[in-house]
């Protein structure tokens, strides 16, 4: 892992422990070291994908989404496989790396913004929500902003107010970052559709 980056023996080596162990301390230093030196192998991707699916222990799921994170940002089955991680875990920290993930690979994918979304308005954890309200604030493309909008309007209401303040304030602080970045015409259509 230290001295073979880009090695296509080392990444080769690696996959294949990977498929033959099943002890979860060495899959997670594997997945780890892949997330540093196989940068953009495909080979590479397809194995922590296959391990993010068959895993069931929540260190090494964390390390895998860490690692798909950083060795190909934008890859589309890299982010099919986080989204699907979202609704098939319950930990917390592990849908914290799941949404930091998302949101540092292929910004204007409509599929990962849609998975952010439903993880704001779904969690119970005020860290994870505010995060991803954070994040949102800071990647949100004009182009997105609309759809955005219309998504979390549905929040903007004096039952969640009263039930989840915390979804209340972080929806209004995405709304509002829209509401200053669009023009009038398109904002007041995006929150009356």
């Amino acid at each position: 892992g230290k001295i073979a980056t880009g090695s296509p023996e080392a990444i080769s080596a690696l996959i294949e422990l990977l498929s033959t162990t099943n002890d979860e301390d060495i899959r997670r230093s594997v997945a780890n070291i892949l997330g540093k030196i196989a940068t953009g192998n495909p080979e590479a991707i397809s194995a922590l994908i296959e391990l993010l699916s068959t895993s069931n222990d929540e260190d090494t799921r964390r390390i895998v989404v860490d690692s798909l994170g950083k060795i190909d940002p934008g890859n589309p089955e890299a982010i099919s496989a986080l989204v699907e991680l979202l609704p098939t875990t319950n930990d917390e920290d592990t849908r914290r790396i799941v949404a930091d993930s998302l949101g540092e690979i292929d910004l204007g994918n409509p599929e990962k913004l849609a998975a952010l979304i439903q993880l704001l308005s779904t969690t119970n954890d005020e860290d994870t929500r505010g995060g991803i309200a954070f994040m949102l604030n800071i990647i949100l493309q004009n182009d997105q902003m609309p759809s955005v909008v219309s998504a979390l309007q549905q929040f903007q209401c004096d039952t969640t107010y009263e039930t989840n303040f915390d979804l209340y304030k972080h929806s209004f602080e995405i709304i509002w970052k829209c509401a200053q970045n669009l023009p009038y015409p398109i904002f007041y259509q995006a929150w009356h559709h």
